[in-house]
């Protein structure tokens, strides 16, 4: 005779074993739950340049924590976020699939040391968003001195961003010692601009031409420059062994 109550006790047993590894499957991919593993909190710097080209760094943190999915941010100018909110997201997303955690049961806290924010709002920060998530969704620490600059996009991919070799003169000023760009540019074609003048008594002109030199962000910022096509390869230069 079949003793359904053993059974049913089992059932239960069953379930509560199951619950308490806190794994589950989505599309045949394992995700970690909050409880499996201690959330952590990273700071970086973000390379930036404002309205005249001129480069800055802007510091933030990145710390995740039990929630329900939520991307927040904690900012002093708000116009910042307009531009860089999406990048945010997409940080998050890749970060949590890198990182095998269940993003829906986290949230994950942008902060930034606006200063300049309004007027160097944009995606050139993904990459490094996306480093600093990850590392804090897997615990990580980074490496000191490492300054990360490239978009970030569906998929993992770090896309090419303008400016890096006055983002590069200021890492180096807050004492950066690897710089991460994106495939394709730790060289920059700088233009060069050659003038000439005529002067007669009832006749002045001036006549430039533009050419391109290549020049190495490294030899400009006298720091080491290497390069990511994804941000698998950034988290490889960028957390620190153990």
């Amino acid at each position: 005779m079949v003793n359904y109550a053993a059974l049913a006790i089992i059932a239960v047993l069953s379930v509560a074993v199951g619950f308490a590894s806190f794994d589950y499957f989505t599309t045949h991919t394992q995700y970690r739950t909050i409880e499996e593993q201690v959330y952590g909190k990273v700071a970086v710097q973000l390379a930036a340049v404002d309205e005249e080209d001129n480069g800055l760094m802007l510091p933030m943190t990145v710390e995740v924590k039990p929630g329900s999915g939520k991307v927040l941010i904690n900012i002093d100018n708000p116009s910042f976020i307009l531009d860089t909110q999406e990048s945010m997201r997409v940080a998050v997303r890749e970060a949590a699939k890198i990182s095998r955690a269940d993003q829906s049961s986290i949230d994950v806290l942008f902060s930034i040391n606006g200063g300049q924010a309004q007027i160097v709002g944009g995606p050139s920060a993904g990459a490094a968003m996306a480093v600093a998530a990850s590392a804090a969704m897997m615990n990580k620490r980074l490496r000191e001195g490492v300054v990360v600059s490239g978009t970030i996009e569906e998929g993992g991919d770090i896309g090419p961003v303008g400016g890096l070799l006055p983002k590069a003169k200021a890492a180096k000023s807050v004492g950066t010692t690897l710089f991460i760009v994106p495939r394709g540019q730790a060289y920059q074609n700088e233009p060069v601009e050659t003038c000439t003048s005529e002067v007669r008594p009832d006749f002045r002109s001036r006549y430039c031409t533009v050419t391109y030199k290549t020049t190495s962000l490294a030899d400009v910022a006298g720091i080491e420059v290497k390069e990511a096509s994804t941000l698998a390869d950034a988290l490889q230069l960028a957390i620190q062994e153990e």
